[in-house]
């Protein structure tokens, strides 16, 4: 039996090395953006996922952050 996966899009603040970003991506998630200010799990993070994370979101313009059904912090 086939069990069919929900799909949605998710941010990751305070990204580390993408321990959420696995969670969420096993069970559908598209993760649409990332941020840490840690420059080594950013490293990581890129590596892992094929995202670079943006770094620390207080400088990020809220406006423009994509659309997203569930963020972490």
């Amino acid at each position: 039996m086939s069990v069919k996966k929900k799909t949605f899009n998710f941010i990751d603040l305070f990204s580390g090395i993408g321990g959420f970003h696995l969670a969420l991506s096993t069970i559908g998630g598209k993760c649409v953006m990332a941020s840490d200010i840690d420059i080594a799990a950013n490293d990581s993070y890129k590596a892992n996922f094929g995202i670079e994370p943006l770094g620390d979101i207080k400088q990020i313009d809220a406006d423009t952050i994509p659309k997203f059904d569930y963020w972490h912090h």
